[in-house]
């Protein structure tokens, strides 16, 4: 808490590397780490899994000291800023597709819910709700009845969820599964956000032989361990 609120103080500083930037003989640039900043770095440590957590946990405690470099790194990651200073143009793609693929909240329905997520998390409880607030003012909307169904005779389908992806929650893939009437839903007792091709042999034995001949285990739950 106190390293964020020295984010949104503005007084954490954080070093980019030449690398970042078009001129390779530039000096590191040193930026102010915004709130924005802050959170999108928390953001895509998680992403790392276990993994994540020790990097992280530097990250946040340099932060706290008033070095955001780590942090600054990892927000340069999430939004996918490359080596000439540019950024991929993922996100925004994300966004269009977001925002025509989800019947939107009201305006009203948005506060709500905003309000509700920030007494569930104070610090981060409303990021989540960044995208449909951004959908708001995009000039293309899905319409009203975008329910989205499958025949039986859908083609099996692989589905892999971890049991404690930060990013995407397992209920999500559970919801997948259940739309996709001919699926295969992967339990995997990780907190990666991808476990395809992660080193899990109980994963990728069964994944690689869906992608070479799409045959997949009787059935409709497996569950694959750590």
């Amino acid at each position: 808490d106190a390293a964020r609120a020295r984010s949104e103080a503005g007084t954490i500083t954080a070093t980019r590397s030449s690398s970042g930037t078009r001129d390779r003989n530039a000096a590191p640039a040193s930026v102010i780490l915004t709130a924005g900043m802050f959170d999108t770095g928390i953001a895509e440590a998680l992403y790392y899994g276990d993994a994540g957590y020790s990097l992280l946990e530097r990250a946040i405690a340099d932060a706290a000291e008033g070095d955001g470099s780590n942090l600054l790194l990892l927000a340069d990651e999430y939004n996918q800023r490359q080596a000439d200073g540019t950024y991929s143009p993922e996100l925004q793609a994300f966004q269009a597709i977001y925002c025509v693929d989800h019947v939107l909240p009201t305006a009203g329905e948005w506060q709500n819910a905003f309000e509700e997520s920030k007494k569930s998390s104070p610090d981060f409880g409303g990021s989540g709700l960044l995208i449909p607030y951004w959908c708001s003012s995009w000039p293309v909307h899905a319409p009203k009845s975008a329910a989205i169904s499958f025949p039986k005779s859908f083609q099996r389908t692989l589905v892999i969820a971890a049991s404690a992806d930060p990013a995407t929650p397992l209920t999500e893939g559970k919801g997948l599964a259940k739309l996709l009437p001919n699926s295969l839903l992967m339990t995997v007792d990780s907190a990666e956000h991808t476990n395809a091709f992660s080193g899990n042999s109980c994963v990728d034995r069964v994944w690689v032989r869906y992608l070479i001949s799409q045959k997949l285990p009787a059935g409709r739950q497996m569950a694959c361990g750590a």
